[in-house]
């Protein structure tokens, strides 16, 4: 079973504690070394004035027999610490000890000691020794030959070092309990925005899509998170209303075709037909299939290219060539109907963008401007660019949209009447749809406009920051691209 990870509120203060032992113990152990450290090299300065008084004692006296009772009891507490003395002849014999201190004590810490320039610590039976062999220099030859040996006692440094150490460690952790608790406090009182943030989520109910989180009256850290919270609710929002659009379009435009199918059926079933009747039923069946295949592909078209995550792949087209393409390819249903089509772009116009998508809008807007042109009509598709955008336009000389349905034109599924006869639209209603969402993709929009008996317009705009990011590849432009001449 995998154990509960600890909260932040809890963590904080651990690592705050943490931090500060370990300051702590850097700073009591600096301390201690550095106080240590003072203290022995205070009890050097002392044992060397001590060296030298003796010194001067003895010139003084001549004699080491006459300075005798002065090394075995004055010489032994001077200053606050116990200092040992002995002396040895130049055959190692003792001459003189500290009377104070047993004869093996002395020997133990004197045992293998030779003269040194300075004094150095001993450890014995759990006490500190400052220990300093040397041969005094005075006016005796035979007194020069003899060896002093000196071992001042440090338990009393050491005893302070101690009751500092304890000391300094009881504040510390008193200190540093008070601080862990009154950070835990702070944690909890800093928390406490994101708890409330995070109860208020927990009683929402239905709808979360829908709902916002409030950033007021939070701390600058909660509200990016907020923020982020909002977009991210706004995409799923977005999302959900995308499926529930595709599923409510799914069921209204298929309930039709196949309601179609489903009464044929039954009527041809109802009594016994003929194999042209079946024949006729089968193909009546198939042209709704088709038709429910084609809304199906629409649809899932439209779907596709909503998405924020679709990748565009850009190319460079150049936009009279493609034209040419898409109008020799809808040449035939214009003679047709007995229309003509016009183009009106100059050579050297360029359009970056996806080509299969280009290519389909303004293939449906072509379809659809060639279907409602009356005979001996006219379809112009020209191309002009302003300050800030490249626009294609395809215009027809039909007989115009109402103005009641225009603003609605873009909408999914919307057949409007057409002017004049006041009768239904044909088609599914998908076409401009399609056409406003690959404008989308791109960064751009379709605008139409149209006056009865005059015509439809529809344009597709695109901007000209927006072609440079896609001329670029990186989004970022160096030099401005030349995409045809100004209007």
């Amino acid at each position: 079973m995998r154990a509960k990870p600890y909260s932040l509120a809890s963590r904080v203060p651990f690592w705050f504690a943490l931090n500060l032992l370990i300051a702590g113990t850097i700073i009591a152990t600096s301390v201690h070394a550095g106080l240590k450290r003072f203290m022995l090299d205070e009890a050097r300065v002392d044992l060397n004035n001590r060296i030298e008084a003796m010194t001067f004692a003895l010139q003084k006296s001549g004699a080491l027999a006459r300075f005798k009772p002065q090394l075995e009891n004055e010489w032994q507490s001077r200053g606050g610490e116990l200092v040992y003395v002995r002396v040895l002849d130049s055959q190692g014999h003792e001459m003189v000890s500290s009377s104070t201190i047993k004869r093996e004590h002395l020997t133990d810490l004197f045992s293998n000691e030779r003269a040194t320039k300075k004094p150095v610590v001993r450890e014995l039976r759990g006490k500190s020794y400052l220990i300093y062999t040397t041969h005094l220099r005075t006016e005796d030859p035979q007194l020069n030959k003899t060896t002093f040996e000196f071992a001042a006692d440090m338990t009393q440094h050491q005893k302070l070092l101690a009751r500092y150490y304890r000391l300094f460690w009881f504040v510390f952790l008193c200190g540093a309990i008070v601080s862990v608790m009154w950070s835990w406090y702070i944690i909890r009182s800093a928390f406490s925005p994101l708890q409330n943030v995070i109860d208020r989520i927990r009683h929402w109910q239905t709808a979360l899509h829908q709902r916002r989180l409030p950033s007021e009256n939070l701390p600058q850290e909660l509200v990016v998170l907020i923020e982020t919270f909002n977009r991210m609710l706004e995409k799923i929002d977005d999302a959900f209303d995308r499926l529930s659009r595709f599923s409510a379009d799914i069921a209204h435009e298929l309930k039709a075709p196949i309601m179609n199918i489903t009464s044929s059926t039954e009527i041809k079933l109802s009594r016994t037909r003929t194999t042209d009747e079946y024949r006729d039923a089968l193909h009546s069946n198939l042209e709704e299939m088709r038709r429910i295949v084609e809304i199906v592909e629409s649809l899932l078209f439209v779907a596709r290219s909503e998405s924020p995550d679709r990748y565009l792949k850009i190319e460079n087209l150049n936009l009279r060539e493609t034209v040419e393409k898409l109008v020799e390819f809808y040449q035939g249903l214009a003679d047709e109907n007995d229309v003509r089509l016009i183009i009106d772009i100059r050579d050297d116009f360029q359009l970056f963008g996806e080509r299969t998508l280009l290519e389909r809008a303004i293939s449906n807007l072509l379809s659809n401007a060639i279907k409602y042109s009356p005979p001996n009509g006219q379809v112009t598709i020209r191309a002009r660019q302003t300050a800030d955008k490249l626009i294609v336009t395809v215009s027809d000389q039909g007989r115009g949209i109402l103005p009641d349905d225009l603003p609605f034109v873009f909408d999914r599924f919307y057949r409007g009447r057409v002017e004049q006869t006041k009768g239904p639209a044909t088609g599914h209603g998908l076409g401009l749809t399609i056409v406003q969402s690959i404008m989308r993709l791109h960064k751009g929009q379709a605008t139409i406009s149209s006056q009865a008996q005059s015509g439809t317009a529809v344009s597709l705009e695109f901007p000209l920051e927006i072609q440079r990011k896609f001329r670029g590849g990186t989004g970022v432009v160096e030099h401005a691209p030349h995409f045809g001449a100004q209007t």
